[in-house]
């Protein structure tokens, strides 16, 4: 658990998610995590907590006769911008989050102040999933059926155009080419989930992770980003041998090497330069002070110079 104040994500940072009562923080790392994971998937903007951690004083507390996973550091009620800064309304975060699977509580809490609050939690046993516009005892299955929203409306939020998934080719890399038209790109190993974008024809994508259900071979090119393939989809282009890795990276050393070689030669030449302007600025004349003698024994081969 979290009991200071700390950037935890990119978007989240545990002050967020301190009571609200006593401005104790205490909340699962895991918890902000999951939630940064769905707003990524909505491409959202920013996001607002409304209600994090709950101290067992705080007045919602104190009206509950059990205390809830606010209490306990594992629940948040929040609301989730898009990226044009609109609110996203509580129906498709329900049904996103649903799909992501990421919380075993889900409840929409949206009221008159707002249209976009949902709770989530992820309680350590059994599983919530309400509607609490209604009641604490009204409950759904299916969020899609139960709210009457389809899969393109989730798509409408959660399709990308901004992120780049498509690289170059790499030959130290595991990767694999897109041979057809209109594939897509899932957020899990099933036909049954949700469309995050389409593969690119032509395109490469690196791949860390296989996983073989309904007759594909899915292939995992990001987090929560999933690519099937039937035999015929896709161009599987393993990662170069380990030999020429090693190869790779033995000439990556004496470039490294070379590299230092030449900032030394060029140290080595500015210290001449120096010394050099050193000796240019000597001058061959000596204006005598006080008549006398004055020898200066040389050995062979030195030079006298006068300033």
């Amino acid at each position: 658990m979290i009991t200071e104040a700390k950037q935890v994500t990119k978007n989240f940072n545990s002050s967020e998610f301190a009571c609200k009562h006593c401005g104790n923080i205490y909340i699962s790392e895991a918890l902000i995590k999951n939630l940064q994971t769905l707003g990524d998937h909505l491409h959202f903007s920013k996001a607002k907590v409304i209600s994090g951690y709950r101290c067992k004083n705080h007045p919602v507390e104190l009206q509950n006769k059990n205390t809830g996973q606010h209490t306990k550091g594992l629940a948040a009620d929040i609301e989730y911008y898009d990226k044009n800064g609109k609110l996203v309304p509580a129906k498709i975060v329900i049904c996103l989050a649903y799909d992501l699977n990421l919380f075993k509580g889900l409840a929409n809490v949206e009221n008159a102040s707002s249209e976009g609050e949902v709770h989530l939690d992820i309680r350590e046993s059994g599983s919530y999933r309400g509607d609490e516009t209604i009641d604490y005892k009204t409950h759904w299955t299916n969020p899609y059926s139960y709210y009457g929203v389809t899969k393109e409306d989730v798509e409408k939020y959660t399709k990308a155009t901004s992120k780049q998934l498509e690289v170059e080719k790499d030959i130290t890399k595991d990767q694999l080419k897109v041979l057809v038209n209109a594939l897509k790109i899932r957020i899990e190993p099933t036909t049954e989930s949700m469309v995050y974008k389409d593969a690119i024809k032509g395109a490469y994508y690196n791949y860390t992770e296989t996983v073989e259900n309904e007759n594909y071979t899915w292939y995992k090119i990001s987090d929560n980003k999933w690519i099937a393939n039937n035999g015929s989809y896709l161009e599987i282009i393993p990662k170069a041998q380990s030999t020429n890795e090693e190869e790779i990276q033995k000439l990556k050393g004496i470039i490294k090497q070379k590299d230092k070689e030449i900032k030394d030669y060029q140290n080595e030449i500015k210290d001449l330069d120096a010394q050099i302007k050193e000796l240019t600025s000597y001058k061959f004349k000596y204006t005598c002070e006080k008549d006398g003698k004055y020898l200066k024994t040389l050995k062979k081969g030195e030079t006298l110079l006068i300033k």
